[in-house]
């Protein structure tokens, strides 16, 4: 099934979100996306009402960033307040794609993944061309997961999930010391919360940060001590909001969605999160077959 993916923009930025489109064809074309913009919506329409329709249904919304889009009382205003939403609600993937250089890395926008890789401006690229085609790779991968883990109408189940995650990511910025650590922490789990699959609960979660909160092994790297810190932390606020028990299966489910997450990516955070999920993916395995 198509994911429909709704792009928004300022009028000053048509060229470069057609540019963008023409990059998206083939993931349109072999239906792996609907792509929808401004510019579909016909003579005669409503455009406010018709475009905020779109963002009440869309699954992905790009929002494609500038001074200009955010010079826009509509576009910032309005459109971005509304996606954050759903995204904070799990009902929809918010992704912003830099087009000019500007500074958006403030609030709402500043806790969202934004692409091309390391967040460079697509004017910025010596050939534009090679910025739209990392944006494409990366939308590509989003929808491939999407489409392998993730139902466009959550159950009741999946709902349950969704709050209790926004309850662990409350519970870890109030909580978790210090401050700056927790933020960062709660922004990795935001992001990582939309690759959980469909069948797995909070508690699976809990089942693995609890196997890998284990006591640090002799001659491990401090990163990987403090990564089981969290682990056991994250493990004991989760655990004040459910009282099932866990299955390690389902655990080693997710962590190796959250490694393919971020697989080649150009990003040098990315690339550590991988290479962290791998690790802990191989302790969960060992861990199920003991």
């Amino acid at each position: 099934m198509a994911v429909t993916v709704l792009l928004c923009y300022a009028p000053e930025d048509q060229r470069l979100a057609n540019d963008l489109k023409k990059h998206l064809s083939l993931l349109e074309r072999n239906a792996f996306i609907t792509i929808w913009d401004d510019g579909d919506i016909g003579p005669g329409m409503e455009w406010e009402q018709e475009t905020k329709k779109r963002l009440d249904v869309a699954q992905m919304i790009l929002l494609l960033i500038s001074a200009s889009f955010l010079n826009s009382h509509y576009c910032f205003g309005t459109a971005v307040q509304h996606a954050i939403t759903r995204h904070e609600h799990k009902e929809a993937r918010v992704i912003p794609v830099i087009l000019r250089p500007c500074h958006w890395e403030e609030p709402p926008l500043d806790k969202l993944q934004a692409l091309p890789n390391r967040a460079r401006p697509i004017v910025n690229w010596p050939h534009r061309d090679d910025g739209f085609t990392n944006v494409a790779r990366g939308i590509a991968q989003v929808v491939k997961l999407w489409n392998s883990h993730s139902l466009p109408d959550p159950t009741a189940e999946r709902k349950m999930l969704m709050a209790q995650l926004d309850q662990l990511i409350e519970a870890v910025r109030s909580q978790l010391q210090p401050p700056p650590r927790a933020q960062t922490i709660a922004s990795t789990l935001q992001q990582l919360s939309i690759f959980v699959p469909n069948d797995v609960t909070l508690a699976d979660l809990i089942a693995g940060w609890r196997t890998l909160s284990h006591s640090s092994q002799s001659g491990e790297n401090e990163a990987t001590s403090q990564r089981r810190v969290t682990c056991g932390e994250l493990a004991a606020l989760a655990s004040q909001l459910t009282t099932e028990q866990g299955s390690i299966a389902q655990a080693i489910k997710t962590w190796g969605i959250w490694r393919d997450a971020f697989n080649n990516s150009d990003d040098p955070r990315q690339n550590a999160m991988t290479k962290t999920f791998a690790r802990e993916l191989s302790e969960l395995e060992e861990a199920f077959h003991k």
